[in-house]
């Protein structure tokens, strides 16, 4: 799962202090389409991540959920809340798809400001992140492990 992680074996100090680059975002299981729909919404920007020990079908389905999800991400705001209703469901089938394959996924937001390192106008703007980590059934997160600065 690379750096992106749960950190129950180690204290959030002692994680600080291995990874001061760092910092916790609070993940929690997504259980319905709907939390699926409202990460879209919600985010201005995604990081999607498939751990590796998840099987080669449920990549597959999960990229469908990614690509869905990166659609509905960049056209939200335009949509009717008939058509975002419509969306939520189609991501509820296809999650409950996904779980049969023996998996989970955890979802994050995260809530910064970002200022590019070439612009001319050094106003911070704001930003929220949308992290979803599809998981092996079973395996527990609370936490991911988010990087501090933007890239």
């Amino acid at each position: 799962m690379g750096i992106i992680r749960s950190i129950q074996e180690l204290t959030q100090d002692e994680f600080r202090r291995h990874h001061p680059d760092h910092i916790p975002v609070t993940a929690s299981r997504v259980i319905s389409g709907e939390t699926l729909a409202h990460l879209a919404g919600a985010a201005n920007a995604t990081l999607l991540n498939c751990d590796e020990q998840v099987s080669d079908e449920a990549k597959r389905q999960a990229a469908g959920i990614f690509d869905f999800l990166r659609d509905l991400t960049d056209g939200y705001d335009d949509l009717s809340f008939g058509d975002r209703l419509n969306c939520a469901q189609e991501l509820n089938a296809m999650l409950h798809d996904l779980e049969q394959l023996g998996v989970w996924i955890y979802t994050a937001l995260r809530r910064t400001k970002m200022v590019g390192e070439n612009w001319a106008d050094k106003t911070p703007m704001s930003v929220t992140i949308g992290y979803l980590n599809v998981v092996p059934h079973g395996r527990s997160i609370k936490q991911l492990m988010i990087p501090r600065r933007l890239s």
